[in-house]
């Protein structure tokens, strides 16, 4: 080593021969700046310590691979898997690193002469694991394939995490798809991502009308109505945190305009809304039901002690109502004009006993109503009926009543004096309506071939919205003065039910009140 004058080391290579200099011996010096040179062989063998350490710091297993798939090379990763030392690695077919038979190693030789990479897995038997590999060629300056390299990723965890996860899953979405209610999912975006095969049973509305549609495409119509979908969306914004959504009701329509109660509820999480929807009609109709037998069983107890305690002193004051007027009409020495005044009071009070006795009949058909076996009964014929019994005890001087009958009605599966004493009392509500002057219409239909409607309606003042759901209570009326009980429309429901019809009030009338009376078509003896 030499200074040079600016200050720099330098490294010299000196050679000396011996020669002959004309008859002398003497020494031939050779020297050559070998500075640069030293350098890069520095270099390199930083950058091979580099490169090993690099190599073997890989924790995946890295091989490289000469052209019949021995292992030329190999990390530590695969000293470590194999516990051979990277000497014993060397020369082995990679097949030995995973224990493979024959059979997989045509599969992976497969791709021996290609010149592109390749990925598969190779499972090893003998360690139970599962490897992502990746083999890349190696090629000459020619482009010819010289050696491959061999990386495998040990993927077994997460493959059993996605077993587990599938697993999990399919085990859920059993549960999910087996559920009788309806399990619906909602992404942030509004978009549905999930709902289960229950939206069909109940609603009659396949799962594929909803999955991928947002919330504001649908149509208010089946479980996403408006007030579904303002609670949803107003749930949607906002910061991503866990929460409940309250539960709520929702009165909709099935496919075939059947109408259900749904009760809703749904919890907000990080990245979606999940929610449950039951159809709580049934359940909502016998809480009603218990109401109701509940205040039949009071009326029961009440009109069981007022038709002793009542008939007997009501029929006392008719008897001593009657002896009065005979009386009245027997004494001469009475002036005609006091007669007449006496014998207005007489009414009076016989009216008021009459309306009494009324409700206390009433009362008791209301808690006892005579039975009988529904049978195939014609409707029209039980109509008709009605409205002469109707036209017989009230004037229709000023009232019009219109009367369309279907011809090729069906027989219904009915109770027929209940049926009749339906019809009865609803021209009855439609005659006091109308208060001596106004249009009555009754007509028959068979609109889906499962049950018989007579529909019923007036143009009288109508039924208020605010009180449309109470009228079929016991002891509820809106009649004025003495001419209702509260006790006929709700008779009259309780009729029907016991023979599978119902009453109800149309509330989509523009014009008066229109009530339709639904009873079942009979299908034959079964």
């Amino acid at each position: 080593r030499i200074e040079r004058k600016n200050g720099e080391i330098a490294t010299l290579e000196v050679r000396v021969r011996p020669i002959i200099y004309g008859d002398k011996e003497a020494y031939l010096g050779n020297c050559v700046d070998i500075t640069e040179l030293i350098e890069q062989r520095r270099q390199i063998v930083q950058a091979k310590k580099a490169w090993e350490s690099t190599f073997d710091s890989i924790s995946d297993l890295v091989m490289i691979l000469d052209p019949d798939n021995y292992v030329m090379r190999a990390n530590r990763a695969v000293k470590d898997y194999t516990s051979m030392s990277l000497e014993e690695l060397g020369g082995k077919s990679y097949l030995e690193v995973y224990g493979l038979e024959d059979a997989v190693e045509t599969k992976i030789d497969s791709s021996k002469g290609t010149k592109l990479p390749e990925h598969f897995e190779i499972r090893d038997q003998t360690r139970w694991r599962i490897f992502s590999v990746s083999v890349s060629p190696l090629l000459d300056p020619l482009g010819q394939k010289v050696a491959t390299v061999h990386v495998a990723r040990d993927i077994t965890q997460m493959r059993n995490m996605e077993d587990a996860l599938f697993q999990s899953e399919a085990q859920f979405r059993g549960l999910a798809e087996s559920a009788i209610d309806i399990i619906f999912s909602v992404e942030l975006d509004g978009v549905i991502s999930y709902i289960n095969p229950a939206v069909k049973e109940i609603l009659g509305l396949s799962s594929a009308e909803f999955i991928g549609i947002k919330l504001d495409r649908i149509k208010s119509a089946g479980l996403f109505t408006e007030k579904v979908k303002e609670q949803l969306t107003k749930n949607l914004s906002g910061p991503g945190v866990e929460k409940a959504i309250p539960f709520f009701e929702i009165e909709t329509e099935d496919a075939l305009g059947r109408k259900h109660v749904i009760e809703v509820s749904a919890r907000r999480l990080p990245n979606r809304i999940v929610g449950i929807a039951r159809d709580v009609t049934e359940r909502n109709r016998m809480q009603q039901q218990l109401i109701k037998a509940s205040k039949l069983a009071s009326i029961g107890v009440l009109a069981a002690g007022i038709a002793h305690q009542v008939n007997n002193p009501l029929a006392i004051l008719l008897v001593h109502s009657s002896l009065l007027r005979t009386i009245l009409t027997e004494k001469e020495e009475v002036p005609d004009g006091i007669k007449e005044e006496v014998s207005g009071y007489l009414d009076t009070m016989e009216e008021q006993v009459e309306r009494t006795r009324r409700v206390v009949s009433g009362l008791l058909e209301f808690t006892h109503p005579e039975r009988s076996a529904p049978k195939p009964s014609d409707v029209n014929a039980i109509v008709q009926e009605g409205i002469r019994w109707v036209k017989q005890r009230y004037s229709f001087d000023e009232i019009t009543m219109n009367v369309k009958l279907e011809k090729s009605l069906p027989e219904a599966l009915a109770d027929k004096v209940a049926l009749e004493q339906v019809v009865v009392n609803v021209l009855q509500n439609a005659y006091d309506a109308m208060e001596g002057s106004g249009i009555i219409s009754v007509s028959t239909e068979n609109p889906e071939g499962k049950t018989i409607r007579i529909r019923v309606s007036d143009n009288g003042p109508g039924v208020p919205t605010d009180i449309a759901d109470e009228i079929f209570e016991p002891l509820f009326t809106t009649k004025s003065g003495n001419k209702g009980t509260g006790l006929g429309l709700s008779l009259s429901a309780m009729l029907l039910e016991r023979f599978g019809g119902q009453i109800l009030l149309d509330k989509g009338c523009k014009n008066g009140a229109c009530f339709v009376i639904e009873v079942p078509v009979y299908r034959g003896e079964k």
